[in-house]
């Protein structure tokens, strides 16, 4: 007969519950403060003992104060002025809204604020031979100008509006900062500042100018480059007469007018201006297509190196 197995004894009684003394620990819930570790977070991005404004900063004296209550009541109000700061940078408008309500910069503006926050500083120094103290020191300016890329620099988005609308002309409204009506002026991309990669912002100030001194030849010029079959685009043909003009200052070849005219400033724009206007001419009166660009740019720049 099989043998019977033992039953497992019985479990101990519970214990009685009994409350805690005085000096018994107590346990607090984990509490994780989203505004400390993002805090933490940016240090780390931003390197140790830095962080954005309003993140990850020392709590206000109301929030450290009172105990639990005080803390929490802190952690609130800290919460609320974020938020609020928050709000108020998303009403805040654009940079380039803001310069969309400003008037469009006359060249003499532009061209004294560029050479003040341009990159002159750059190197190494292009050397021109033979340019005295004064025109050099407006060359390494020029230069600058040229070098700088478009950002979101207030008075860069009002030149660039500013080119939009004289060539795009009164009838058309402000233009988003990216698309294809950029295109309608003659840039080749969506974002002009891929056109302006050999000549910065020397090429926006420079359409500028040529708006100003020029008016006749740029109206008509707009309408020949929206020629149904022998268009062109108007922008980036201006930059390419603005390379021309910096690229023979760097040559050398107007070092004596430049030295004269004690700088380089203005002979660079006056020869930009009268080598685009030659071009335009040419392109009507020779009815040249866009596969003659190079061509007559070279011819351009050989009578000009003269």
């Amino acid at each position: 007969a099989p043998t019977p197995q033992a039953e497992p004894p019985a479990p101990p009684p519970p214990r009685p519950l009994t409350p805690p003394g005085p000096d018994a620990p107590v346990l607090m819930p984990c509490v994780v403060d989203p505004l400390k570790d993002c805090g933490k977070q940016q240090q780390r991005r931003h390197g140790e003992g830095s962080a954005p404004p309003g993140v990850g900063t020392a709590l206000p004296s109301h929030a450290t104060a009172g105990g639990d209550d005080g803390e929490e009541e802190g952690l609130e109000q800290l919460w609320d002025e974020v938020s609020a700061a928050n709000r108020a940078a998303i009403l805040e408008p654009s940079p380039w809204a803001v310069a969309a309500r400003k008037p469009a910069p006359r060249y003499a503006e532009a061209w004294s604020y560029l050479t003040a926050h341009c990159s002159e500083g750059f190197e190494p120094k292009l050397a021109v031979s033979g340019l005295s103290v004064g025109a050099d020191r407006d060359k390494d300016l020029l230069v600058g100008v040229a070098r700088t890329k478009l950002c979101g620099d207030l008075m860069h988005l009002r030149v660039l509006q500013g080119v939009w609308r004289r060539l795009a002309g009164p009838q058309a409204g402000p233009p988003m900062r990216i698309g294809a009506h950029w295109g309608t002026i003659g840039f080749q991309g969506d974002d002009p500042a891929t056109d302006l990669r050999g000549v910065g912002l020397l090429g926006l100030v420079h359409l500028l100018l040529f708006a100003e001194r020029a008016t006749a030849q740029m109206n008509a010029g707009m309408v020949a480059s929206r020629h149904v079959s022998r268009h062109f685009p108007f922008a980036v043909a201006s930059f390419n007469f603005s390379k021309m003009a910096v690229d023979l200052l760097l040559e050398g070849k107007l070092t004596s007018i430049c030295n004269r005219a004690g700088g380089v400033e203005g002979p660079v724009a006056s020869l930009y201006i009268g080598a685009f206007c030659r071009f335009l001419a040419r392109w009507e009166r020779d009815r040249l297509r866009i596969e003659d660009f190079g061509g007559t740019l070279k011819e351009i720049a050989g009578f000009a190196a003269r």
